[in-house]
């Protein structure tokens, strides 16, 4: 019974630990995205559950209608996003042909 019990709290740590890293994470990307000057926005990306993979798919609309962020800063945000998906797209690609060699 104590090892089970262990075994579930080892577990619950794990999990608290994956949610830290994903959340610095998150934080990492958003805060590179946010032009200078509106690093205060990633509170707000937070309180709207922006995490990594919802990033990629924001549009402006998103940012100025359900964040109310003004047009200038979202355009400057989803022109980070747009580099950001470049780039991965990028990687993904040179990491294809280097695991198809």
């Amino acid at each position: 019974r104590t090892t089970r019990l262990h075994g579930q709290v080892e577990r619950y740590g794990e999990r608290e630990q994956e949610e830290r890293e994903r959340e610095d994470l998150t934080h990492a990307v958003v805060f590179s995205v946010c032009p200078a000057g509106c690093q205060d926005m990633v509170a707000e990306f937070r309180s709207q559950e922006i995490d990594g993979q919802a990033l990629l798919l924001l549009t402006e609309e998103h940012l100025m209608s359900a964040m109310n962020i003004k047009l200038g800063p979202a355009l400057k945000i989803c022109s980070q996003i747009n580099s950001l998906k470049r780039s991965l797209n990028t990687t993904t690609q040179h990491l294809k042909r280097v695991c198809d060699d």
